[in-house]
């Protein structure tokens, strides 16, 4: 993994950008309820005779951030074509799914290779499905617009966001419409007066990325040119329709056990069942496959904090690594992580912070967090 991430920043000053035309293809305006982008992408760029270069590019891009490596060298040309689509829909997807391979990769073959390494292995007969299931977990993302996967606000700006939202009329009624019923029964006796609904949003702790409308996220010229996307909902229900997007895909081409190992990874379906104990035997790998591809996910987007365009610029790695555990404790807390893995993934990651980096507060907050998290299990 850290070569990965040494190779990525190297590789970020050679030249290897798709076509114009490919680009402009893949990334091209879509709407709710029309054709798949994905089979669109794919289809248009067979038309114009552009996927097989794409291809050759992309494997060339994937040899050089990741060298010599067994899986990736042992694609499908399916599969490469898929890699290419992502790529050119959106570079830091791309990257994005590399890095969660590769993850999941570290900690099944080497940290943590007896507890999740070996049940995966015999029950799948190998690694290499999982490891499919892991690389292409995104690809559903290639069904949003890269406006959308590439907003302009980061991770400290949400809530001086939702405050503007809850002072603007048309917003806070898009805001209002995005609840879920018992937030919005609990608002109606506390009153919609903005003050009042940014005062109740703050303390029950709503996700501010599940309400706030694309519209009121996204720049003037990207919703414009959105106009026939539901831009009415949050980016958080927009993103939670790339999981079975995902699935959608993987089912299509004969890839039932990845499309079923994606098409929970966020755990958005019952998110009622916290222990494996709850699960028959002929689910329990299948879960852990759901909790490992997040846990690998999670990790994977807090290590790409290098990316230009990713939320936690100005973060160092050591802070970032405090975000991404903290998030992972949030998700366990959920019942969207099983907690046995959680506290395995923990550990292990936990011994690779050097604390004297930890300088920004919401960092500090999260290794607290953390801290609280291990020493609860010792109590």
């Amino acid at each position: 993994m850290k070569l990965f991430q040494k190779n990525l920043e190297r590789f970020a000053s050679v030249e290897n950008a798709g076509s114009d035309r490919a680009k402009e293809i893949a990334s091209a305006d879509h709407a709710p309820g029309q054709v798949s982008s994905f089979d669109r992408i794919i289809k248009e760029l067979e038309q114009e005779n552009l996927l097989s270069s794409e291809v050759t590019r992309v494997k060339t891009k994937v040899e050089a951030l990741c060298p010599f490596d067994r899986f990736l060298q042992g694609l499908s040309e399916e599969e490469w074509r898929w890699l290419a689509v992502i790529e050119l829909h959106d570079e830091a997807t791309f990257e994005h799914s590399l890095g969660t391979y590769l993850t999941a990769k570290e900690k099944i073959e080497h940290e943590l290779k007896p507890e999740l390494g070996e049940p995966i292995r015999l029950e799948l007969g190998d690694h290499d499905v999982f490891y499919r299931a892991c690389l292409f977990h995104d690809i559903g993302k290639v069904e949003i617009p890269s406006e959308i996967l590439n907003h302009p606000l980061d991770e400290s700006g949400w809530d001086e966001k939702l405050a503007d939202c809850c002072a603007d009329a048309e917003c806070r009624a898009g805001i209002l419409d995005n609840l879920a019923p018992a937030d919005r029964l609990a608002i109606a006796e506390a009153g919609t007066a903005p003050d009042a609904l940014l005062d109740y949003l703050r303390s029950a702790k709503v996700p501010t990325k599940q309400i706030i409308p694309l519209k009121n996220l996204l720049e003037p010229a990207a919703a414009a040119k959105l106009s026939a996307y539901a831009l009415g909902r949050s980016l958080g229900r927009v993103m939670m329709d790339h999981e079975q997007a995902s699935r959608a895909i993987l089912e299509a081409s004969g890839r039932s056990v990845e499309a079923r190992l994606v098409g929970s990874h966020h755990g958005y379906g019952d998110n009622s069942r916290k222990t494996l104990d709850d699960y028959p035997a002929s689910l329990s790998t299948l879960r852990m496959g759901n909790t490992l591809i997040q846990l690998s996910d999670i990790q994977s987007a807090f290590n790409e904090y290098t990316h230009p365009r990713n939320y936690l610029r100005g973060y160092n790695a050591d802070e970032a690594r405090c975000l991404a555990l903290g998030e992972i404790i949030d998700k366990t807390a959920e019942g969207k992580i099983i907690e046995k893995y959680a506290r395995l993934w923990l550990e292990v990651e936990y011994g690779k912070i050097s604390h004297e980096n930890i300088e920004k507060s919401q960092a500090r907050d999260a290794l607290d967090k953390v801290d609280a998290f291990r020493k609860a299990k010792k109590d």
